[in-house]
């Protein structure tokens, strides 16, 4: 057998998970994303709903977004999940505006737990 004289071939560094973020436009890790797919409206075949996906199984394209305020409601104002989804018709963001708002609620009542609870000591 030959030995290969070619130079050592340089390997493509491993996948990192890294995606772009349509609120903020800022690359992360997906692990510090929130997933959003567009789903067809039952009702109304014309219209797509963008739900979160959180456990990332659902089908179709995504887009992924940054769980902050700032990136929601950037994402929302430049109406940039649909651009991303690249769905043809509206796009109806009412179910990542009320995850949000859950979401947010949830987040709020943790940090205020926190701040008590590090009062008592």
């Amino acid at each position: 057998m030959l030995a290969d004289s070619s130079p050592e071939r340089s390997h493509k560094p491993a996948h990192t998970g890294l995606r772009t973020c349509v609120g903020c436009r800022q690359r992360d890790e997906r692990s510090e994303l929130v997933h959003l797919v567009a789903i067809a409206d039952r009702e109304r075949p014309s219209r797509w709903q963008v739900m979160v996906d959180e456990r990332g199984r659902l089908p179709g394209r995504g887009a992924w977004l940054h769980p902050r305020v700032a990136c929601v409601e950037r994402a929302l104002a430049r109406q940039a999940l649909g651009r991303a989804l690249r769905v043809p018709a509206q796009v109806d963001t009412t179910p990542v505006q009320e995850w949000w708002a859950m979401h947010d609620a949830a987040a709020s009542t943790d940090a205020a737990d926190k701040e008590e609870n590090r009062k008592r000591v």
